[in-house]
């Protein structure tokens, strides 16, 4: 009965509901309460940067700038932050993986191959100076 109920919604959708957050709700005076649970926090600060990929420093960024000046200081440093983000699969978020490095193809390296070279007939030194 519940799978009946739920409703499906697609990436378009998804997608307008971030933008939504983004655009309004993310600019509402009560979004990112300072007594907003850290992790219920991060995601906040994700959906309102419109599910761009954030780093902890960024994000870090944004939630010190917020609460800077509560009565009741939290540390939100990168690096606590940085270790919240594995433990935060609860709200969806999830590693993006670093890019591939870009690789510089060599140029193909030129050498006699082993079959060709066991082909040649060995020359004597007399015979190279006689070539010349």
């Amino acid at each position: 009965q519940q799978a009946d109920d739920e409703i499906s919604t697609d990436d378009k959708d998804l997608k307008q509901y971030i933008k939504r957050i983004a655009d309004h709700c993310s600019k509402e005076q009560d979004y990112l309460l300072a007594d907003t649970p850290l992790k219920e926090a991060i995601f906040r600060v994700m959906l309102s940067e419109g599910n761009r990929p954030l780093n902890a420093e960024d994000i870090s960024g944004v939630l010190t700038s917020k609460w800077a000046m509560t009565p009741f200081p939290r540390n939100t440093s990168p690096e606590v932050i940085q270790r919240l983000l594995p433990a935060s699969s609860n709200y969806c978020i999830s590693r993006v993986p670093d890019p591939e490095p870009e690789t510089v193809p060599e140029p193909p390296a030129a050498e006699i191959s082993s079959a060709m070279a066991d082909a040649m007939p060995e020359s004597s030194p007399s015979e190279e100076r006689a070539g010349e």
